[in-house]
């Protein structure tokens, strides 16, 4: 990988771990009692973070697959792509089965 590629894998995961904090805190903020009913756009709050994380990564994955050195490149890419949706399925979960979305 190049220089410029490790600097991108190194936002994925900065994006991924702060889309994580947030995904967690909503989660976290939906349990509490005092939130009767959670709209969807406080719960869409965590999901651009994740999103732009997934996107960096599987361009860079992409573009190490055209050089043939996807080795190196899914130890820089896989976790920040299974942070993301882990993320993205814990702000959706958290949404779909708060007391207040029935």
């Amino acid at each position: 990988m190049t220089t410029i590629e490790r600097v991108a894998a190194i936002i994925s995961w900065g994006f991924a771990g702060i889309g994580g904090l947030v995904s967690l805190v909503i989660y976290f903020a939906a349990g509490m009692k005092a939130v009767p009913h959670m709209e969807a756009s406080e719960a869409m709050i965590a999901i651009p973070l994740p999103v732009v994380s997934a996107i960096i990564a599987v361009l860079l994955l992409s573009s190490c697959r055209r050089r043939q050195a996807t080795r190196s490149c899914l130890l820089w890419t896989l976790p920040p792509l299974c942070a993301a949706a882990l993320s993205l399925l814990l702000v959706f979960a958290t949404w779909l089965l708060h007391p207040g979305n029935e």
